[in-house]
């Protein structure tokens, strides 16, 4: 038989969190600079900064 395995409110935020973050800095810059050829470093930092300010308004 399977065990069920229940997880808290708070482990539940911290792993929707840990999962907001590692999207937002990792896949909003690369979808940004896949356009932006030759000013992808531009690019870049707007994607990062755009991304910690959606994290940012996540309901803590």
């Amino acid at each position: 038989m399977l065990n069920e395995i229940n997880i808290s409110a708070a482990q539940f935020r911290k792993l929707v969190t840990l999962y907001s973050i590692r999207s937002t800095i990792i896949v909003v810059p690369a979808a940004i600079t896949a356009d932006a050829h030759q000013d992808a470093w531009i690019a870049a930092l707007f994607g990062v900064a755009s991304g910690i300010g959606l994290v940012l308004l996540l309901p803590h």
